[in-house]
């Protein structure tokens, strides 16, 4: 996938994290052009990324007992929290340019969500 100049790099939320699994994610419309590569980010940890890069295209995670990624990446980098904690939920995601690190501008995002509630609703017949 070639990716238009300029266009933000995405993140892809798969529905449904549930607490205590583990929750796949991807960030997508990676340029080829990219510096070093991306640093992803949970909201609320504008300072420290969850991955980061060492070189282009190649990243780690900052904390390998929860977090894994499949490098080096293309046009699109998978990663996963390897447990996902009640304050993991409704956190927003984002993947970065390393030379874009800056959040306090508007970056494409997903929301952890957990699954739709199946509890509180009874019906008789």
């Amino acid at each position: 996938m070639k990716v238009i100049k300029g266009q933000d790099i995405g993140v892809n939320c798969r529905p449904e994290a549930v607490v205590g699994q583990p929750y796949n994610l991807q960030c997508t419309n990676i340029p080829d052009t990219l510096t070093k590569a991306l640093n992803v980010f949970l909201q609320g940890d504008t300072s420290n990324s969850i991955i980061y890069c060492v070189t282009s295209k190649n990243c780690v995670p900052r904390n390998s007992s929860l977090y894994s990624v499949v490098s080096p990446h293309t046009d699109s980098f998978n990663f996963t929290i390897k447990s996902i904690t009640t304050d993991d939920i409704g956190k927003k995601v984002y993947c970065v340019d390393d030379i874009e690190l800056d959040l306090s501008t508007p970056k494409p995002s997903c929301t952890i969500e957990p699954p739709p509630s199946t509890t509180g609703m009874l019906y008789f017949l």
